[in-house]
């Protein structure tokens, strides 16, 4: 059968045509053995031509196959007891939104720029109160909507007064600048600066977390899983004999005095200090990175260092056997 048939036979035998039902109707929980609770979905007696069975989910997919169903199509008739899927929901825009499941439902917007888009008006819709009665769920003719729609125009959703900016303040006021604070507003500028390579940024970063070296006599943060793979690879790489934390190092970007902290601070087996600096290919090029690799590199000359950037090629693609420190000893 074609999915209008499906949906025309399944439809006259429904009881609940025309009719949302809740879930609480179909779903079922049950404990077993082990006092754990899991939820069961019914196959009703309509649809089966037997007794109203419940079973798991991922069973139910089965057994809907052998009528011709999908779970969607089973929530459709169920569920919203609709007859078409031309009737199946739509975002606020017109578009048909994205089927969860039969507990989740269909999605309220199709994607995420409606959700922003219309949210706050549906919100406003939902919450608007006239006369000290709360209009919530209730409906609001064209011309009410309208003149909500006019109100809160351009206007933002809270202003905060004089005295409430004051108290806020006062709060806030010698409060501890902790390093989740740092790297908040690193990424704030770092989006402001290039939104494009800030997004790849995010996309590349791995766990965080501390990691106690056999070689090292302190335990060490790293910041991303390049760097905890690192630290493991020294640990059991022959060509290295030390690991520590690096100094703090100053460098002056757009005029202003920042602290730049290199990842790490190696002592190799010929006596060669090094700083490593672990970044993403995309970037190396950045400019607060190029400002920060530029002063590194007269802070090494100085003290006879030498400094290295590895990106994930170096990392990843020669780490299997053939990753060597001295190759990229400059």
């Amino acid at each position: 059968m074609t999915e209008e048939e499906i949906y025309k036979y399944y439809s006259n035998k429904n009881p609940n045509k025309g009719k949302r039902i809740s879930l609480d109707n179909i779903t079922k929980i049950v404990t077993d053995k082990n006092l754990l609770k899991s939820k069961l979905i019914l196959m009703p007696s309509w649809i089966s031509g037997e007794d109203d069975k419940y079973y798991s989910f991922n069973k139910i997919k089965y057994i809907l196959e052998k009528y011709e169903l999908t779970p969607q199509i089973y929530y459709d008739i169920v569920v919203l007891g609709i007859s078409s899927p031309m009737d199946r929901p739509k975002c606020t825009c017109g578009n048909y939104t994205k089927f969860k499941g039969i507990v989740g439902g269909y999605r309220t917007y199709c994607n995420r720029t409606c959700m922003y888009k219309y949210r706050e008006v549906n919100e406003a819709f939902r919450t608007y109160n006239l006369g000290g009665k709360d209009k919530r769920g209730k409906h609001l003719s064209e011309e009410t909507k309208r003149k909500i729609s006019i109100a809160n125009k351009g206007k933002p959703r809270y202003i905060p007064t004089e005295e409430t900016r004051r108290k806020l303040s006062k709060a806030h006021k010698g409060r501890k600048i902790t390093w989740k604070d740092k790297q908040r507003v690193a990424a704030l500028k770092r989006i402001q600066r290039d939104p494009v390579g800030a997004l790849k940024f995010v996309k590349s970063r791995g766990k965080s977390g501390y990691y106690k070296p056999k070689k090292c006599s302190e335990t060490i943060r790293y910041l991303s899983t390049w760097e905890f793979k690192f630290l493991k690879w020294c640990d059991f790489s022959k060509d290295v004999d030390l690991i520590e934390t690096a100094e703090p190092i100053p460098y002056t970007f757009s005029g202003k005095d920042h602290i730049y902290i290199p990842d790490f601070k190696l002592t190799l087996n010929n006596k060669q200090i090094i700083i490593v600096e672990i970044k993403p290919k995309n970037l190396v090029n950045d400019p607060v990175v190029i400002a920060k690799r530029v002063t590194a590199k007269k802070y090494c000359r100085k003290n006879n260092f030498k400094y290295v950037t590895l990106t994930e090629v170096e990392l990843f693609k020669r780490i299997n056997g053939s990753f060597n420190i001295f190759d990229y000893i400059i």
